[in-house]
């Protein structure tokens, strides 16, 4: 590397590194100043800037679009994870909308002593109109979509991986269940191995002994046993599931509620959702012909004590608060629930 690239490169990083140094409200009190001056660039073009014998508002039209299709593949498929030719679409209806506003050989062209606007104002007055009939485009194309309602939900963590077929499976069962509100597959281990993740309702000491440091102590696979159901080898109703993949009826999922936000940001959250369904009588599921790899963390197990186990207890308190039936084990179908905390 040469020197000037050298003395470009820091300075290039010193910029960045004082952007990042920035607050929110600043960065955007320098991004509008920047737009503003590109906007009015072709009005008050700087001579180092100017494009003698070429249309500088034609060039600075191309510049954007060019920047406004960059900005949006990097968003669409660099942060979305996204490829749909669906997007270039978009981007030709806003490119053909300029071209039949701007170009000479267009019978609407709109440039000129004749049109709305006049040529130095070209580029900054096509952008935004472009992009305005590009999204009206998309909402008439669109609309109907808003109309459909999926019948299930599917609630799954960045960790499990549904294997072959999984999906199809829960559905067909559900399909199979009317009154099944809530079905889960079975959860492996990375090796191979059951997950216990078909569960009872917990009991105040199972749940001391597995959230809190007496689990290092006192083995909750021994001294609460019975919480766990182990693996099945057919279907089979349970109390509830981890949350970690689960499929939910959707008109069981709005006769419910959804999860109650009280319960973020996590923890218990998918027992108290279990709860509720049973209440409503809606039937939960345990599904072994479908199966998920679940790289099981046990994130509030691996210290001996810290603001997860935090987050557990408190939720579980909330929990017994809002169900406090459970502690005697009558079962939520026939018990009432209290309001808020």
């Amino acid at each position: 590397m040469s020197a000037i690239q050298e003395r470009l490169s820091a300075t290039w990083q010193r910029l960045l590194d004082w952007w990042d140094r920035l607050s929110r409200p600043q960065k955007w009190v320098f991004g509008i100043i920047l737009f503003t001056a590109v906007a009015l660039s072709p009005i008050f073009t700087p001579s180092f800037l100017d494009t003698p014998g070429i249309s500088f508002g034609g060039t600075m039209a191309q510049f954007a679009m060019i920047a406004i299709i960059a900005v949006g593949l990097n968003v669409v498929v660099g942060q979305a994870g996204l490829l749909d030719l669906g997007y270039v679409g978009f981007y030709a209806v806003g490119a053909y909308t300029v071209a039949l506003l701007t170009s000479p050989e267009s019978p609407w062209n709109k440039m000129g002593p004749t049109g709305f606007f006049s040529a130095p104002w070209a580029w900054l007055s096509c952008v935004p109109l472009a992009m305005a009939v590009t999204a009206l485009t998309g909402l008439i194309l669109g609309f109907p979509t808003l109309r459909l309602r999926g019948d299930y939900l599917a609630i799954v963590n960045p960790d499990a991986i549904a294997q072959l077929d999984c999906l199809s499976t829960l559905v067909r069962f559900m399909e199979q269940h009317p009154r099944c509100g809530l079905v889960a597959p079975t959860l492996r281990n990375l090796d191979g191995s059951y997950q216990e993740a078909a569960r009872r309702f917990p009991e105040p000491l199972g749940s001391i002994l597995r959230r809190t440091p007496l689990r290092r102590v006192l083995s909750p696979a021994r001294f609460a046993a019975d919480h766990y159901l182990g693996e099945p080898t057919a279907p089979r109703m349970i109390d509830w599931s981890l949350g970690a993949f689960l499929l939910i009826r959707r008109a069981a999922w709005d006769d419910v509620g959804g999860f109650d936000e009280a319960f973020a940001p996590l923890y218990v959250e998918e027992i108290e959702l279990q709860w509720r369904l049973w209440q409503r009588g809606w039937e939960i599921w345990q599904e072994p012909a479908a199966e998920v790899i679940h790289a099981h963390q046990a994130a509030s197990d691996a210290a001996f004590i810290d603001k997860r186990t935090i987050w557990h207890l408190r939720n579980v308190g909330r929990f017994i608060r809002r169900h406090p039936t459970v502690l005697s084990g009558q079962s939520p179908g026939l018990a009432p629930s209290q309001q808020g905390d």
